[in-house]
């Protein structure tokens, strides 16, 4: 009996650890094991949180003690009234966390969310509306969960990973704890902050920070999401950025009118480009928004550092289809422009500054070239010390305008290293902003300039004496044939020069040194005057004078400025023009002169050739024309 009592103990030991074996194994095989959910469940659920405004579809889903709900590629399509319904948001899966707790209600078994691949590529042009405007958002109460999206693509800006703390209440969700890390690891400090969604007020804020790139950024300006391509374009306008910027932002968006606020603020001590232009360091800040469905932007204030020198300050705005701007700069002159937008073809390339220049203005572009009629700039630019067409000038400063399709440096002003001023004004004419067909006018006033300043214009750096005053107007195009299609007249005076200094007559006072003994000393102290025109290039003069102690010279004829040739006769009269006994000698002299002391003057400016023109030379001219008239009576 005994025996038969413990055999049967020994039973219902192994019959207790069959069933605890069996129920292990059922355990372990509801943890790992899957079990599909029913398709016609799936299709009630669906269907239960569709309306006529969108639908929910889902491939499959599953569920799992070790995996929980798991929902495989979940697509949510807008059906805005008569327009084709599009897929608004999608994900390859969806996984959710679950706990078993039997003391917890259904709203508190959720203890996380996983989403991988989730897309949402723009928003439609046409969002469905609610049946009712004012209708209030009813949100579940549920417990706090962690967040995580592997892989996100939300309107173009690319993550690996988003992580957070999600709290719903009946009145708003609050992501927290926000932390995204970049593809590739290109920041690697990510961004932080966090979302509330403010279900009554329709209200979404984002406070976000760290690092991050503007491509990263740009894709939310789009015209499909924010609206705002503007604001793209500028920050599109950032080039080089490494490494990652240091940036904070700020989101307001309101669901009911779709107006929205953005605060982007930057501090990024490192090099980029900007427009072309290198920066040293940038710090600022963005604001843009939508507001009664108009897009603005105001980028400042803003600070750049400059490469080798200088800084600009100054703010830009957006509304109604105009930039609007005001800038204090100290950057390079065509650095300055190249950020406006304008006479940035290399108009500007005739202005070097030794020194800082200053820009100091403000104004209006219209961001459409049909509405360039509009556009209207003004302001004031200085240097300290540089080069206006190779003349070192110094304090030069000028009062800058633009109107329409024209730009204008009035009340030019500078003086020049040697002394003497210079004065007038440069104007610019650029029909529908081609650079091909850009026009620049000069209109100059010189007062006792140095020749030696003025031979820099040439190339010359022989140290000459002497001041020439005069008048310059000239018209020519900028990019294309510019000298060849130079236009204009002029006038100026010479005053205490020594030709035998200058390249030009070297030639002449070498000659009258071999034939004249002492000649140099006679023609040391001279004067000079002329008046000219210019013609698609070729300067033309019959009214070259240059006297000296008793000396005076006299000339007409061209020159090529394109091709640099000259093509001059000049004479060499005896005692000055003005002077009692030079009138008197030159009635005497005049049939001497012409034909003894005449010369032609051929070769370049820095290397002419005077030859004498003897008497044989002008019988010779003198029957080549005769034969010439001939053959044209013929």
């Amino acid at each position: 009996m005994w025996k038969l009592i413990k055999f049967f103990v020994f039973l219902f030991k192994l019959l207790l650890v069959l069933v605890f074996i069996a129920a292990l194994a059922l355990a372990v095989a509801l943890y790992i094991a899957e079990r599909g959910i029913p398709g016609q469940w799936l299709r009630r659920m669906t269907e239960k949180i569709s309306n006529e405004s969108y639908s929910v579809k889902v491939e499959r889903a599953t569920f799992s003690l070790k995996d929980g709900f798991r929902i495989f590629r979940p697509s949510v399509y807008i059906h805005p009234g008569s327009v084709a319904s599009s897929r608004f948001v999608s994900a390859e899966e969806i996984n959710l966390g679950v706990s078993l707790d039997p003391s917890l209600g259904w709203t508190n078994r959720i203890t996380s969310v996983t989403v991988k691949g989730l897309l949402l590529p723009e928003i439609p042009d046409q969002m469905p509306k609610p049946e009712k405007e004012d209708q209030d958002i009813e949100l579940p109460n549920l417990s706090p969960f962690r967040l995580r999206l592997e892989n996100p693509d939300i309107f173009g800006i690319r993550a690996s990973r988003l992580d957070g703390v999600v709290t719903v209440t009946s009145r708003q969700v609050e992501l927290s704890e926000a932390k995204v890390a970049w593809l590739n690891n290109d920041c690697p400090e990510g961004v932080t902050g966090k979302l509330l969604f403010d279900a009554l007020q329709k209200q979404l804020t984002i406070n976000v920070s760290g690092q991050a790139l503007p491509s990263y950024i740009v894709p939310i300006m789009d015209a499909k999401v924010l609206d705002c391509p503007e604001v793209a374009l500028e920050m599109n306008a950032f080039q080089s950025v490494r490494p990652p910027v240091q940036a904070a932002a700020d989101i307001s968006v309101c669901l009911t009118n779709c107006d929205y606020t953005l605060s982007l603020r930057i501090d990024d001590p490192n090099p980029c480009v900007y427009k072309g232009v290198p920066v040293q360091s940038l710090k600022g800040e963005l604001t843009a928004g939508m507001k009664s469905r108009k897009p603005y932007f105001t980028i400042g204030p803003l600070v750049a550092k400059g490469g080798e020198y200088g800084e600009l300050k100054g703010k830009l705005s957006y509304s109604d289809h105009k930039l609007t701007f005001d800038a204090d700069s100290s950057l390079p002159l065509p650095h300055v422009f190249d950020i406006i937008g304008i006479l940035n073809h290399g108009e500007l390339d005739i202005v070097k500054c030794d020194t800082p220049p200053t820009f100091v203005g403000g104004g209006s572009i219209a961001t459409e070239s049909t509405n360039a009629v509009q556009n209207w700039i003004n302001g004031k630019v200085s240097m300290g010390n540089g080069t206006i067409l190779n003349l070192p000038v110094r304090q030069a400063s000028a009062e800058f305008v633009m109107n329409a399709y024209t730009a204008r440096f009035d009340r030019v002003s500078g003086t020049t290293r040697g002394g003497g001023s210079a004065k007038g004004t440069v104007s610019f004419r650029f029909p529908d902003f081609d650079p091909d067909r850009c026009e620049v006018l000069t209109d100059l006033i010189l007062k006792d300039v140095p020749i030696a300043d003025l031979a820099k214009m040439s190339g010359i750096t022989n140290e000459l004496v002497g001041v020439v005053s005069g008048s310059l107007t000239t018209s020519s195009l900028v990019n294309t044939n510019q000298l060849g299609s130079v236009n204009g007249e002029g006038k100026g005076e010479m005053s205490g020069g020594v030709i035998a200094q200058m390249p030009l007559f070297a030639g002449l006072t070498e000659y009258l040194s071999k034939h004249v003994p002492g000649v140099s000393f006679l023609v040391d102290q001279s004067n000079g005057s002329m008046s000219f025109t210019i013609t698609n290039g070729v300067l033309r003069s019959d009214s070259v004078l240059v006297e000296g102690s008793v000396f005076s010279i006299s000339g007409s004829g061209t020159y090529n400025i394109p091709e640099d040739r000259l093509d001059f006769l000049v004479r060499v009269n005896i005692f000055k023009k003005a002077s009692i006994l030079g009138k008197i000698t030159r009635l005497v002299t005049v049939p001497v002169t012409k034909l003894l002391l005449e010369f032609k003057v051929t070769g370049t400016l820095q290397k002419p050739e005077w030859s004498y023109h003897s008497v044989v030379e002008k019988i010779t001219d003198m029957f080549s024309t005769e034969k010439t008239k001939d053959k044209e009576r013929q």
